[in-house]
Parts: structure tokens; sequence; C-alpha cells
């Protein structure tokens, strides 16, 4: 959709025939024309121009249409094979096009108000969370925990799992949490909000469907100081799932693809994952044949998993196969462990059997597709030692979230 009001928007300011001004009439001479205007979209988008990027494609669309009528009923090998080549660069112009708007809208919101306001409070606000924390672990300290107030227990409980997390602060010999220790870490941390720290606060802020709040953290992070796998696999997953929150599924798309998939050096069920991720944002994107082949993958490294059940379901609505997504979906339901995704996931049905084509699909439902990334892809591989950080990252994240945003201004997700 986004591509489309960007291709109108300029037909609009540049006038609704200019796309095909000046193209050649010759079916070489247009395969040509498209195959430029392609080569022009990528420098435009280089360059950061993405209106101009949006008339390249725009031109190279314009190039393939007249190259089509021009062949007409042509049998000629060498025609169709221009037509091929043409209608391959119009795809990738529009790609191009759609990746620079989409850097465009980034930079528009990494300097925006909001984001001027939350990088000034955020510190402020990590250090008033983290403080109460610390006074409920020093109370830890000198008392037993257990006969503390509720709200401070929850609060040491907080703290131990902070510190756990960030520090990798370990309980001591008798298995009981090293509460000076974990003093002694919080108040290092509160001096100065870290990378790691900023990669907590991105997951925090995603759960707690903050994308923009997200964004504005996990921007703060280097990727060169990944520098192991599962670091590595960590923060590109979570880039990748904060843009795609945010509506920009080339580059979350760019992201994901920055992981490796070694299956030495990582579980079979979390690399399935990374190929689900993509499914999804190909699906998402309505590339089918991508979201297709990312879904085989998947499936082959990690049989009968859940995600690519759901998926083959969703791809096929989106091929206007209602009947046969019903089904597929409806027997998902019917064997799924989790019952807040069977009743979802039954409604989706009766959705397709009702009303086929008209009911929001569950790929464009936000919040239903952050449950399922977080829960099913990345949690369920809990051999992982990766999926294992991220599972005790979403724990202490949701807690000590719900506690930040009270500190934070406008903690509504603006839709910027």
């Amino acid at each position: 959709m986004r591509h489309v009001l960007v291709f109108t928007a300029v037909s609009i300011a540049v006038g609704c025939g200019d796309s095909d001004k000046n193209l050649p009439v010759d079916v070489a001479a247009l395969s040509k024309a498209a195959v430029d205007a392609r080569d022009d979209a990528r420098a435009a988008r280089a360059a950061g121009h993405p209106d101009k990027a949006a008339q390249h494609a725009a031109r190279s669309e314009a190039a393939v249409a007249r190259l089509i009528k021009a062949i007409g009923a042509s049998k000629e090998d060498a025609d169709h094979k221009l037509r091929r080549t043409a209608e391959a660069a119009a795809s990738e112009a529009r790609y191009y096009a759609e990746l620079a708007e989409e850097e465009k809208q980034r930079a528009d919101a990494l300097a925006s108000w909001k984001a001027r306001i939350y990088k000034t409070a955020r510190v402020t606000a990590f250090q008033t969370t983290t403080r109460s924390l610390i006074l409920a672990a020093e109370e830890a300290s000198r008392h037993d925990p257990e006969s503390l107030p509720k709200q401070l227990q929850d609060s040491a409980e907080i703290a131990a799992d902070l510190a756990n997390q960030l520090t990798d602060r370990q309980p001591l010999a008798n298995g009981q949490p090293d509460w000076k220790g974990i003093v002694e870490d919080l108040k290092a941390m509160n001096k100065e909000v870290s990378q790691q720290t900023s990669q907590f606060l991105a997951l925090t802020h995603l759960i707690s469907g903050q994308r923009r709040f997200a964004l504005y953290e996990i921007e703060m992070v280097d990727p060169q100081d990944q520098t192991t796998h599962d670091t590595q696999l960590y923060f590109h997953l979570l880039k990748g799932t904060v843009y795609s929150m945010n509506d920009w599924q080339h580059l979350a798309v760019l992201e994901v693809e920055n992981i490796s998939t070694d299956g030495e050096k990582s579980s079979e069920e979390l690399m399935a994952s990374v190929h689900l991720m993509l499914a999804y944002l190909f699906l998402k994107g309505n590339d089918l044949e991508r979201a297709d082949r990312e879904t085989v993958r998947a499936m082959q490294i990690w049989p009968n998993n859940p995600v690519s059940v759901f998926l083959t379901g969703e791809r096929l609505a989106a091929s206007g196969e209602h009947e046969k997504a019903a089904d597929s979906l409806e027997a998902h339901a019917k064997t799924s462990k989790q019952k807040w995704f069977a009743k979802r996931v039954s409604q989706r049905a009766r959705e397709l059997r009702d009303k086929p084509g008209k009911g929001q699909t569950l790929i464009h439902d936000p919040t239903f597709m952050r449950e399922v990334v977080f829960h099913y892809l990345l949690v369920a591989a809990e051999d992982s030692p990766a999926a294992a950080r991220i599972k005790r990252h979403m724990d202490s994240a949701v807690n000590f979230g719900n506690r930040l945003l009270k500190h934070l201004p406008g903690n509504r997700d603006a839709q910027e």
C-alpha cells in the first residue's frame, strides 16, 4: 500500500503522464529503458532521494506497460525474454523506491520532536526506576526478603532479574541472590545507560507496544559491538522486529538477513525461526513467492512447527483460497496448546468462511503478531543459549517496562 501512495503522490507532483514521457517505441529499447530506470532508482535510493526513486520506478513500470502493449500477441522468444527482463527490472525499481521511502521515514522518526524529548528524558526515567529497585535490594540485603512488604519484595525480585540480565550477576553459593552485589551492579548501571541496556530497553518498549521508543533505543546500539554469534543473532532479530512493528518491511528483511544461519552455531529451531520471521515479513509485504520459499526452508529445518502451519493458512488466504485457508487455520487451532492463539486463529477461520477477503489478516494485526513473534519464534527454541537469553530478557523486560513507562513523557505510542 505504501508504494502505491508514493507513486500516486509522485504522479500528482510531476503530472500523470510524465512517467512515460519520451519513452521509445521499439521493444528492445523499451526493455532497456526499464532497466535504465531501475538503475536510476537504485542510485536515487543510495543518494537518499525517495521522490526521485519513485519517479524512476514509475518510469520503469511505464516502460513495461508500453512494452507489453508493443509485443501484443507475439510468440517470439526474444520478445518475451525482453519482457521478463523489463518486468524484473521494474520490480527491483519498486523495491528501491519503497526502501528509500522507508529509510526516509526512519530518518524522520529519529529526528522528530518525540525522539528528542525521549532522548532527553530516558536517562532520568531509567535512573528513577532503578533507584527504587536499588532501595528494595538494599532492604533485601539487610532483612529476610520474605519479611518485606509485597511491593518491596516485587521490586527486589525485579532488581535481581535486571542485574542478572545486564551484568550476569549470579546467585551466591547457597542459591540466594547476592543482594549486595546486585546493589553494586545497579548503582554502576545508574551512572550511564550502556548499549547493552539500550537493547534491553528496546525489547522492553517493543513488548509494551511502544514501537517508536523501541526504535530510538535500538538505533543507539552499535552493531559492531556484537562480537559473538549469539549477540549478533539477538541484535538483528530484535532490530528486525522493531522495524517490522514500525511497518518498514524492507528494512526488517535486510536486518534479519544479516543473521548467519550456520547450523553448527545455533539450534535448528532457532534457525527455523529466522526463516519464519522472513516468511512473515514477505507475507506482510504480499511477496508470496518469497514467503513460500522461507516457509519451506523453515519446515525443512523444523518440521511441523506451529508457525509454518499458521503462515501457510494466511498464504492461502492471500492468494484467494479462503476455504482451504479456513481449513488449515481451524486444524491448527484444534492442536494448539495456547488458548489465546487457538481462539484468535479460530476467529480468523470463521471470518474467512463468512466474509472471505474482507476481514483483517492476522499478519497485519501488530498486537497478535508481536505475541506470535516473541512467544513462538523466540521462546520455543529453549535449547538455544541465544533463545534462552531472549526469554530471560523478555521476562525481565515486562516487569521493568511497566515501571519505566510511568516516568517517560508521551508513553502512548504516537503514530508519526
